[in-house]
């Protein structure tokens, strides 16, 4: 469903794999990235920036593809759980989107060899 390819300095590039499935994906994480703002996970600043410009991000091409920041990846995966707790459902319909999304946060994390 994507396609996530590493590029420098953690950034990760995530390609929906079939064009009829983007919007639903984007849509997904767009949800989560809403939700923050009825409840609110970030206390940082910069945390709610990065939510922000990704929430404009996915606004703008809901399409893709999407190049996430470790930032941006990080804030995600928490409006992801924010989601989880609050609309059971919606994580269920695109569990591979989500375990993909955590993995590339995971992989944001660790130091560029590129």
């Amino acid at each position: 469903m994507l396609q996530v390819l590493p590029v420098p300095d953690g950034h990760q590039v995530i390609t929906p794999t079939r064009r009829c499935h983007a919007p639903h994906l984007g849509a997904s994480l767009v949800l989560a990235l809403r939700l923050n703002r009825t409840h609110p996970v970030y206390r940082r600043a910069k945390d709610v920036q990065a939510a922000e410009d990704l929430l404009a991000a996915l606004d703008a091409d809901e399409q893709g593809p999407w190049v996430l920041s470790p930032a941006q990846l990080g804030v995600l995966t928490r409006a992801m759980d924010v989601r989880d707790a609050l609309l059971p459902s919606a994580s269920r319909q695109h569990p591979d989107l989500d375990a993909e999304i955590r993995a590339a946060h995971l992989r944001s994390q660790r130091p560029s060899t590129a």
